[in-house]
């Protein structure tokens, strides 16, 4: 294998493919770039078992292969190497050492056997729609934070991606609240699909450059999102996410109606010495002449907030309830002005929206 290329080309490649590189992966070869070197292409490869990407470098003016090959290299020692280069690398590989020259500078790092790398399916079938990276990504973030963080119900680690009649939802729960973001999308096509993926592969699904539309697949088996010479892959979680679209069919008695940046501060002041995971209970009494927001800690004190009704519109009987303020402030972050909160009473769901999102948010209350 011998093939010279600028550095910042092959850097670019590598920086986006290590994303999905696990570097203590207990299968060691899963550590490692696979590059496989073509008359035409260089092809780079990184994977974690469940998540994958392959990056494509085309033949252009900054390629010269001489000689075509396969490596397995360990990844950050091999990123960090090129990092450090300049100008044009030569790379050529003898009795499985990778020779690495760039001007005067020369390394050498020793190789794996790449027939031992696993073989990873990048092919693209089932369901194709086109999506604005932008919306995705807004969509991703704005429900990842309310999937659960532990494997107690490991379908619950998930975000739920769920495509019908031109609208493409996604869901997360932890069973203790519930966030909802739909896109629509513009396609005449009688097509669906109904996939779970695990939290932590969707974070870095989207590519780094992306702007504009990407290609999006879903199959039984797998997910795919192609952005020019980038194919990310993530495996499904195979059991069926829970039913929760009842939960928004809930009839809602009372309504608070409030600024999204006037709330947040309420509860940042009422928090100031509560900020830790123990004491996150925060206390709402509402009616329509105030809102009040307080909080308690035996060993350090307490606070109180009250909004007047000119910061705020309330329907319905007074009520208070108990909620825990680092959900509740998750849940409004994802909106940008007026939100609504939807109740019933002190132990019923409640609900969070905005007239201009389709974004959706749930909380259950805490007890006393």
């Amino acid at each position: 294998m011998k093939f010279s290329i600028e550095k910042n080309k092959i850097l670019k490649s590598l920086e986006e493919v290590i994303r999905a590189i696990d570097p203590n992966n207990i299968y060691m070869h899963l550590r490692n770039f696979y590059i496989e070197i073509l008359d035409e292409e260089i092809i780079i490869k990184g994977s974690n078992g469940y998540f994958s990407i392959e990056n494509t470098i085309k033949n252009e003016s900054t390629l010269y292969v001489e000689k075509i090959g396969k490596l397995l290299v360990p990844s950050n020692l091999f990123l960090n190497i090129v990092k450090k280069c300049s100008g044009k690398i030569l790379l050529y590989s003898k009795n499985n050492i990778l020779y690495i020259e760039n001007n005067l500078d020369k390394y050498q790092i020793n190789l794996l056997d790449y027939k031992e790398y696993p073989v990873i399916d990048f092919s693209l079938y089932g369901n194709k729609i086109k999506v604005e990276v932008e919306k995705i990504k807004k969509a991703i973030n704005n429900v990842i934070f309310a999937s659960s963080q532990t494997k107690e119900d490991f379908i619950l680690t998930g975000i739920n991606i769920k495509y019908e009649d031109n609208k493409l939802m996604f869901t997360a729960t932890d069973s203790f609240r519930l966030a909802r973001e739909v896109i629509e999308i513009k396609d005449d096509r009688n097509i669906s699909f109904d996939v779970t993926v695990v939290n932590k592969n969707l974070k870095n699904f989207i590519p780094n450059d992306a702007v504009g539309e990407i290609e999006f697949y879903a199959n039984e088996h797998k997910i795919n999102v192609v952005y020019n010479n980038s194919n990310y892959q993530s495996k499904i979680i195979d059991a069926p996410y829970k039913n929760v679209s009842q939960l928004f069919k809930i009839n809602f008695s009372k309504k608070i109606t409030i600024d999204k940046t006037i709330l947040n501060n309420a509860i940042s002041k009422a928090t100031v010495m509560s900020n830790d995971v123990v004491h996150n209970k925060i206390f709402v009494f509402v009616n329509k002449e105030e809102m009040k927001l307080s909080t308690h800690t035996d060993s350090i004190g307490s606070t109180s907030v009250i909004l007047k009704n000119n910061e705020f519109q309330y329907e319905g009987e007074e009520i208070q309830i108990i909620l825990n303020f680092k959900f509740l402030k998750e849940a409004i972050n994802v909106f940008n002005d007026k939100i609504n909160i939807h109740l019933i009473d002190s132990k019923n769901l409640i609900l969070i929206d905005s007239e201009k999102s389709l974004n959706k948010q749930i909380i259950s209350p805490m007890v006393s």
